[in-house]
């Protein structure tokens, strides 16, 4: 068998992002909706303003909708993926917005915000797409059902309500945990080989002697064989024995007999 070259280190020459994105990626469409939203207000009262310059709402936009689509459920992972995802960094730009400007865009737009997901998902559905962020869209049942549009509509509005609610609280939870951290920085120096391989040996040392291989007995062993041949018949047992192990009390089980508890 052929094995494919690790590139892992290669340089990598980027004339246009758009080169690296397919041509049927969600961003083409948010950056399509979020163009309609009417700005004017905020710019006719930020324009030519001293103090340094603010990111459009359209740019935090973009990113938000985006978010919202790919499960996104706090500033701070918005913040990480405009440093690091190719259409994040397209719809928010390569020196895009931190976490920060997130945070505080989701609580000063929030109304925006939410009409703009209800628009997407009006849009997503017309367009006959079946997913979109965390709701499913049964154009089928609402053409088949025209009285029933309505209320699936009041639900859908519910929960982009309640998902935005719960990004702000995730965001302040997030501010006095980590405070000016992202969360996602790694704490030592990965260029000292020396620290690096420190901490490495601790790490392997605790997983030989958690995983030992003595320590995952034979019943395991078989179990987790059989898994990949009958993975139905393996999970019935396994939730029998979980059963039997609750009845019991105790805290092992004998995974070769269900009955022996």
């Amino acid at each position: 068998m052929a094995i494919r070259a690790d590139t892992i280190g290669n340089k990598i020459s980027i004339d246009d992002i758009m080169d690296f994105i397919p041509n049927d990626h969600p961003c083409f469409l948010v950056e399509k909706i979020v163009e309609r939203i009417d700005f004017s207000e905020w710019e006719d009262a930020h324009w030519d303003t001293p103090g340094n310059p603010s990111y459009h709402p359209r740019v935090l936009l973009r990113g938000v909708v985006q978010g919202y689509i790919d499960g996104v459920k706090s500033g701070r992972e918005l913040g990480r993926r405009v440093k690091t995802d190719l259409p994040y960094m397209y719809l928010c730009g390569i020196d895009g917005p931190d976490f920060r400007t997130f945070n505080r865009f989701y609580k000063e737009f929030a109304d925006v915000i939410v009409l703009t997901l209800v628009e997407v998902n009006r849009f997503a559905q017309n367009i006959g797409m079946l997913k979109i962020g965390s709701l499913a869209l049964d154009s089928t049942t609402v053409k088949a059902h025209a009285s029933s549009f309505n209320v699936a509509s009041e639900k859908k509005i519910r929960a982009i309500l309640e998902t935005v609610y719960e990004i702000i609280l995730k965001n302040d939870e997030d501010d006095e945990l980590l405070g000016d951290d992202s969360g996602y920085e790694v704490p030592i120096d990965l260029n000292n080989d020396e620290e690096f391989e420190k901490y490495y040996r601790e790490v392997i040392d605790y997983a030989k002697s958690k995983l030992d291989d003595e320590k995952l007995k034979f019943p395991a062993r078989k179990q987790l064989k059989n898994a990949i041949k009958n993975p139905e018949k393996v999970v019935k047992n396994l939730e029998i024995s979980l059963d039997n192990l609750n009845k019991s009390g105790q805290s092992t089980v004998n995974l070769t007999d269900n009955e022996s508890l």
